[in-house]
């Protein structure tokens, strides 16, 4: 980390350095190569970022979508085309695992591209997986009784 000099006169240590071209330079993170290892990452590459950006947003609908068929579509339908709530979990648990392999897609690619925004996006990612996971227990839980 490179250290700052304060208007006080105290030093503090800064995250990015600008170079002679002002363009920020991510000084590496210790745990970098530890999140690395956990994604199966082994070099990073140059990505479109507007692919990066778009697995994003799919890999958000599919989870959004998992949330709007468990809470809104049908809990609606189910009164009225007379179906158990046996359903929902046929429907929710492989749509729940679509949405995590995306999701961790996601992440991924945030992180071989070596995206600026990959530690602000990975753990929306996660708390969307910790959502979807606890949904599948509870489904997986229904289907049990």
């Amino acid at each position: 980390m490179a250290a700052q000099n304060l208007k006080d006169g105290t030093e503090a240590a800064c995250l990015i350095e600008l170079t002679n071209s002002k363009v920020p330079t991510r000084v590496p993170f210790v745990f970098e190569n530890l999140i690395r290892k956990l994604l199966f990452i082994k070099s990073t590459k140059d990505l479109n970022e507007s692919q990066t950006y778009k697995l994003f947003s799919k890999s958000m609908f599919i989870s959004g979508l998992r949330c709007l068929l468990s809470y809104v579509i049908l809990p609606l339908l189910a009164p009225i085309l007379k179906f158990t709530t046996t359903l929902e979990p046929i429907f929710g648990i492989p749509i729940g695992l679509t949405a995590i392999i995306f999701d961790y897609l996601g992440i991924r690619r945030f992180w071989i591209s070596d995206h600026r925004f990959k530690w602000l996006v990975s753990p929306i990612y996660l708390a969307v997986i910790v959502l979807v996971v606890i949904l599948i227990i509870q489904d997986i839980a229904s289907l049990a009784k």
